[in-house]
């Protein structure tokens, strides 16, 4: 039965965002993890950015006693807003075991270690591999939720980083737990002890003012934690964590970025 669903999934996937936008399904291998990813033709990319759109935690509960057998997002943000800006050079990265019953598909993985070093590190070995085989400058990575802490702890640990957006994320996890009174996620790293590996790269985070997730103070904390600000932008909306963020994310790309 899990694996039907997993099929369905795939499928749905395939005829929502697969075939509307040109794009193609590639399982993408680290030494851990196979990830889902969803791409354009990237052989058009050589010595330009790649845009990497990271998914949020998707249902990593079903209940607040209940661990989620399978962590795929119902509905699939990062991959909306990929889809909403249809650039030439992007590729959609879900996180381990969405969409797929992958190997090592173990539930701490999104959970307690869903910001892992091994979860990281399985992400720069796919980056890795991207640019060494599609001859790739350089990445500008956008995360929605819990994909914006994945991206920013990836920024950490890489010097080929042209710029970070996060997207309602919970950029200092321990603040996080805390206010909702949650068990700490013992097995995950923290982007706000590496802000001083952040200070020189241009950030973008985008919040949502009504966001009860992910309540603006979530960021002040981590925000806080800089000496130096200069290269920090933040933008507020009006939206709750799961409303409107392909509207506002597509009037934000439009004012920072193009020309």
């Amino acid at each position: 039965m899990f694996f039907m669903k997993i099929i369905f999934l795939l499928f749905i996937c395939t005829i929502l965002y697969s075939n509307d936008y040109k794009n193609k399904e590639v399982l993408l291998n680290s030494k851990l993890f196979q990830i889902y990813t969803i791409q354009k033709d990237l052989n058009q990319c050589k010595n330009k950015s790649l845009n990497v759109y990271i998914e949020g935690d998707g249902i990593s509960w079903e209940t607040k006693h209940i661990i989620s057998k399978n962590p795929t997002p119902k509905i699939p943000t990062s991959l909306n807003l990929m889809k909403t800006l249809n650039q030439k050079c992007a590729i959609y990265l879900a996180r381990p075991c969405q969409f797929i019953n992958g190997k090592n598909c173990i539930s701490k993985y999104w959970t307690s270690h869903r910001y892992s070093y091994s979860i990281i590190q399985s992400y720069n070995e796919i980056l890795d591999d991207l640019k060494n085989i599609y001859k790739i400058k350089n990445f500008n990575l956008t995360g929605y939720s819990g994909g914006g802490v994945i991206a920013t702890l990836i920024t950490t640990q890489r010097d080929d980083i042209n710029y970070l957006v996060t997207i309602a994320s919970n950029l200092d996890i321990d603040k996080w737990t805390s206010y909702h009174k949650i068990s700490k996620l013992y097995g995950s790293l923290n982007p706000s002890n590496y802000t001083f590996k952040l200070k020189d790269i241009s950030q973008y985070h985008l919040i949502g003012s009504k966001d009860t997730i992910v309540p603006f103070e979530i960021f002040q904390s981590y925000y806080k934690r800089f000496d130096k600000k200069d290269k920090i932008n933040f933008y507020l909306y009006k939206n709750n964590h799961f409303s409107n963020w392909e509207i506002s994310y597509k009037d934000f790309y439009n004012l920072s970025f193009s020309k």
